[in-house]
């Protein structure tokens, strides 16, 4: 990922001159994740991308945000979630949602949503993170929301904002499913990635959107070069 960075025959992205891939020069026999970031962290707004999990069990894909540090035991986590977290028998992938704060942390509260074809097709993911609620939407479709003491802590330890990152890792049983190596390659594709800023309840502007046009890392973001968890 993202867009369409694997078979040249993959053509469902807007514009498919669109080539760049976060693990450029690994070798076919190399099992690896990949992240994306942005660089400076941002606080309250409308986070959207349209984005195409990876569609295979084992394999975590995600959109997420994410304050830096939030896996140390001396600073207060602060996650928000979409994860497609496995496949279910009838073989759709699984798409759970969580607030994970806490100090230390991780303290989740997550939700699964009975969606399907997220490993199939482009869907527009979007979480309203604001002074006084948490939204995640799919399709502007509203799908969970929580307000309340929660969102309250969490916002207090918020600091000077989350980053907005996406990532694609091998789980295990206890946490996506039965991964194999013979099931690789699988890819997440993103075609799009926007930022709004809040401007009151009810209401964010628009400041950016990163289409992933270039061949080369873009400004502002960067690639993980950790351990996958």
């Amino acid at each position: 990922f993202p867009c369409p960075s694997a078979p040249e025959t993959f053509a469902k992205c807007e514009n498919n001159t669109k080539v760049w891939d976060c693990l450029q020069g690994a070798a076919t026999s190399t099992v690896a994740g990949a992240e994306l970031a942005t660089s400076s962290p941002l606080k309250y707004g409308k986070f959207e991308a349209s984005i195409q999990y990876a569609g295979m069990d084992g394999v975590i894909s995600s959109f997420f945000l994410w304050k830096p540090g939030s896996e140390t035991s001396t600073v207060y986590w602060n996650e928000l979630d979409f994860e497609k977290d496995g496949i279910t028998r009838n073989g759709d992938c699984k798409l759970q949602l969580n607030l994970i704060n806490g100090m230390p942390g991780p303290k989740g509260h997550e939700e699964h949503v009975d969606l399907s074809q997220i490993c199939t097709a482009f869907h527009t993911y979007a979480f309203e993170w604001t002074p006084d609620y948490v939204a995640w939407s799919v399709d502007g479709v509203e799908v969970r929301r929580e307000t309340g003491w929660n969102v309250e802590e969490f916002n207090l330890n918020a600091g000077n904002g989350l980053q907005l990152r996406l990532n694609v890792w091998p789980g295990d049983s206890n946490f996506g499913g039965t991964f194999s190596e013979d099931d690789l390659p699988v890819y997440q594709y993103i075609d799009w990635i926007r930022y709004s800023s809040y401007s009151g309840p009810g209401s964010f502007h628009w400041e950016w959107q990163e289409d992933f046009s270039s061949g080369s890392m873009p400004s502002g973001w960067y690639g993980g070069d950790w351990t996958s968890p």
